[in-house]
Order: C-alpha cells, then sequence, then structure tokens
C-alpha cells in the first residue's frame, strides 16, 4: 500500500477547523488500509517535541526557535515574522526531503498553503515522488491592495501560488465553483484539477447526546464564525420585523471580531440571542437547543468558492438546514430534501422561506420525518471513509 506524506501547515491538537478536517481525513485514510503520517510547519503552536503518535498516526513535527509561538495574525502583520518565515522554509524543506527518503514515503500531499506546497514540490523533485497541492482557496486573494507596497506583496504571493500548482502533479479543490476558478485566476488545465467535496465526522456526530424536540415551536439558529462574510444581518432583519418571526427564538453560537458582533447586537431584537463560543466537546447543547439552521451568507469572492460544513454537520445533526443559494451551497444541498435554499442577500425570500418551513414543519411528526431523511443523504454521501476514498482512487492515478 502506498505511503502518504502529509504537509500541514497545522495540526491537532491545535483546535482549529481545518486542524479537525485534516485529522479527520487522515484517520480515515488510516481506517481503509492507507499508510498515512504528517508532516508539520515550524509554524505549529505549542509542539515541543520532534515526534507526536496520534490515534496511531506519527505526526513529526519541525522545530524552530521563535517560530512556533508566533500567531497567524502576527505572520501577516510582522515584518520580523515574515522574514523568519521566509528563512525557515528552506529548512522546512530539507526537512520534508529526510522524512521523504527516511520513511519512503510514495506520494506527497501538500495541503493550503503554498508554504507547504512548495516544500512538497521541492521534496517532490529531489526524491522523484508525486505531488498533490490541496487548495482551499486563493489566499493571496485575501490580501488587502490598498498601497502600492500591498500590490507588489499581492502579487508576488499569486505568482507563489501559481508556481505551486503549476509544479504540483495534481490540484484538489473541494467544490467546482473553485475548480473554475483556478482554471480562470491561475490558467491550469481541467484535467489537472481533482474535486473531493467536504465531509461530516459521523463517529463524532452520533456520539452526540442530541434531544428531538418536544415543543411545536421552532426554534432557529446559527453556529460558526460571526464576521460579515456570514451575512447576519439579513437575519437580524427578518426576526426583527416580520410578525411571525417575532415569535420565534434565534440562537447564535461562535465568536469573531468584538466590534462587529458588539454592532449586530445593538440591530437585533430581544428574540435574537447572541451565546457566544462554544467548544467541540459541548456542541451538543447549541444543537439541543436549534431546530432550524440558518446560513444566510451573501456572494461574495470567498463565499462563492469556499464550501462551508455548516450545512452538512446541521443536517447530519438532525436539523433543517435553510442555506442562501450561493454556487457552493448546490453542491452540498439537495433542495428540499437535505435543506432549504432561499434568493442570497433577500430579504423578502428569506422570511417567505422560513415562513413556509414554520407552517410545514412546526408539527413534531412532520419535522422528523423531513430530517430523517435529510440526515441519511447526508451521512452515505458526505462521511470522512467515502472522502478517504474518493482520494484512495486519485492516489491509484499518479
Amino acid at each position: 500500500m502506498k505511503r502518504t506524506l502529509h504537509i500541514l501547515y497545522q495540526s491537532v491538537p491545535n483546535s482549529s477547523g481545518s486542524s479537525t478536517r485534516r485529522k479527520n481525513l487522515i484517520d480515515a485514510q488510516k481506517k481503509l488500509g492507507l499508510n498515512p503520517m504528517v508532516i508539520t510547519s515550524p509554524f505549529q503552536k505549542g509542539e515541543d517535541k520532534n515526534r507526536d503518535e496520534i490515534d496511531g498516526v506519527s505526526y513529526y513535527r519541525t522545530q524552530i526557535v521563535g517560530a512556533r509561538n508566533i500567531s497567524v495574525s502576527e505572520q501577516k502583520k510582522n515584518f520580523f515574522t515574515k522574514l523568519l518565515k521566509g528563512i525557515s522554509f528552506l529548512y522546512f524543506a530539507i526537512k520534508v526531503i529526510n522524512l521523504v527518503r527516511k520513511e519512503k514515503i510514495d506520494i506527497i500531499h501538500s495541503h493550503a498553503t503554498f508554504y507547504c506546497a512548495f516544500a512538497g514540490i521541492i521534496a517532490g523533485g529531489v526524491c522523484r515522488r508525486p505531488t498533490i497541492y490541496e487548495v482551499r482557496s486563493l489566499w493571496y486573494e485575501r490580501r488587502p491592495a490598498k498601497t502600492i507596497l500591498n500590490r507588489i506583496e499581492k502579487g508576488f504571493y499569486k505568482k507563489l501560488e501559481q508556481l505551486s500548482v503549476i509544479y504540483s502533479k495534481k490540484i484538489v479543490c473541494i467544490n467546482k465553483n473553485l475548480k473554475e476558478h483556478l482554471m480562470k485566476k491561475l490558467f491550469i488545465k481541467e484535467d489537472k484539477i481533482s474535486v473531493v467535496s467536504n465531509a461530516v465526522d459521523v463517529r463524532w456526530l452520533e456520539s452526540l447526546p442530541l434531544t428531538k424536540r418536544s415543543s411545536n415551536t421552532l426554534r432557529f439558529g446559527y453556529i460558526g464564525s460571526i464576521s460579515p462574510i456570514e451575512g447576519l444581518e439579513l437575519t437580524i432583519e427578518a426576526f426583527k420585523n416580520d410578525t411571525t418571526l417575532k415569535n420565534h427564538p434565534f440562537y447564535v453560537y461562535g465568536s469573531g471580531p468584538k466590534q462587529y458582533i458588539s454592532k449586530l447586537k445593538m440591530q437585533a431584537s430581544p428574540n435574537f440571542k447572541f451565546l457566544g463560543q462554544i467548544e467541540k466537546e459541548l456542541i451538543w447543547k447549541a444543537y439541543n437547543t436549534i431546530d432550524v439552521i440558518v446560513i444566510p451568507r451573501p456572494p461574495s469572492l470567498i463565499t462563492n468558492t469556499v464550501t462551508p460544513l455548516k450545512p452538512l454537520e446541521g443536517a447530519a445533526a438532525g436539523k433543517i438546514v435553510t442555506v442562501s443559494d450561493i454556487p457552493p451551497m448546490h453542491e452540498l444541498i439537495i433542495d428540499q430534501k437535505t435543506g432549504f435554499f432561499f434568493k442570497s442577500t433577500s430579504y423578502n425570500d428569506l422570511v417567505d422561506t422560513l415562513k413556509k418551513i414554520i407552517s410545514k414543519y412546526s408539527e413534531i411528526s412532520e419535522y422528523e420525518k423531513q430530517v430523517k431523511g435529510s440526515k441519511k443523504i447526508v451521512l452515505e454521501k458526505y462521511s470522512w471513509l467515502n472522502n478517504a476514498l474518493q482520494y484512495k482512487r486519485l492516489y491509484e492515478t499518479i
């Protein structure tokens, strides 16, 4: 069986969405009988060991003095840390080369960003191994372009991203819209890019002590990061102004910029409650207070190319899911079966959709019938085991 080295910027035990997703994929690959191992960049926070064993998988660490305690935001803003990041890269690439040789790696699988991709490409070239680069978004597009220096820096990062995809054997992205975006922006041929969709942690969801509805009053909510790209202003307006929605609670669990959240709180009505960040091991408490998950993302450069886990996790947790009709959502949700669409940024369509859900699914028996069907579809189609199987087939082609 082919041995795969995953190159990660950061991994567990660091707590982040990307760390969790990657661990789920690696665990599923191991369960399938593949032989994955991991190396993390010098910026893996809090690690002072050269190697970890996590659930039977080896995680090799790259130690550079002063690197691991630098936050991602500091890496972006501080000149010294940017310089350290550049200098550390050569050491990281040598570390990857040595590990590929030592462990007799067959395939190098680099995960975003291009920092990991370049280390993989160099190691692949030196050791004559194929490289896969998994792209979640084009990082340079999020960079500011207000000053001449900003624009030069942004152009430099774009070139690095372009070189990363050119010299990787295969590119993987999480949805068709991102694939088309990569083809257009970085001039990649279609047959070089494979789409492997997001997935949900079935074991984790099945372990949650979720309770069934006991009231005919539907409770609405949102679980996730709180930022302008999520579009919560639209739901605030709906639950503040519509006479029907005013009678239903809306619970928000998550964190974000303090000033932005304070602004949202000032706009919200009393039935719209911000309940703060909730730890993953306690997420079941949030799900037990919500019957209908609402994800009102407006269209933007980021939201049109990034596939969120929120709708899949909501449906898999046995909740009705309502989402805006931006392109990535159409690859996740089957309308009327695994969720419900409304026109993005449309107040009237959001209100109409939610009122139809209230009219049809306030009765518990109808609600249970709907969520049972959507949960079954999501768990069968979007498990990490299925995700790992797609990667196995891809590995066999290179």
